[in-house]
């Protein structure tokens, strides 16, 4: 199971840090950082991981505006064009942080292969 974790953050690059660490081994990362944010302390907190790939094209985020829209656009197209094939793709937030387990996150994946978990509203 090949499970890409497609991240937005702008704030905060320690939990951002503990997030990685804790998923570690379950996934590559794509991260994306909003352009208004410094990106050196999570380059440098991230810089050993060999899964984590940070979007070179940043932009000025706003919250619920077409610039997150265009940011997780980039995530999905940098993830779906990487040499390596995925079978997930998660989106997440900087500020979000695992509930489960790599072992349940991934069994959970496994055993609902045709399931997506995402929903829409009109």
């Amino acid at each position: 199971m090949n499970i890409a974790y497609l991240v937005v953050t702008y704030r905060d690059p320690q939990l951002l840090y503990r997030m990685v660490n804790a998923l570690e081994g379950s996934g590559d990362f794509f991260i994306y950082v909003d352009r208004k944010t410094n990106i050196k302390p999570y380059l440098e907190l991230l810089k050993n991981y060999k899964n984590v790939v940070f979007i070179p094209k940043r932009r000025s985020v706003a919250w619920g505006g077409w610039s997150l829209a265009k940011s997780n656009l980039d995530l999905i197209a940098t993830a779906f064009n990487d040499s390596k094939k995925y079978d997930r793709f998660v989106l997440l937030s900087g500020q979000d942080y695992p509930l489960y387990s790599n072992k349940k996150i991934i069994e959970t994946f496994q055993k609902n292969k045709d399931v997506e978990y995402i929903m829409a509203y009109n």
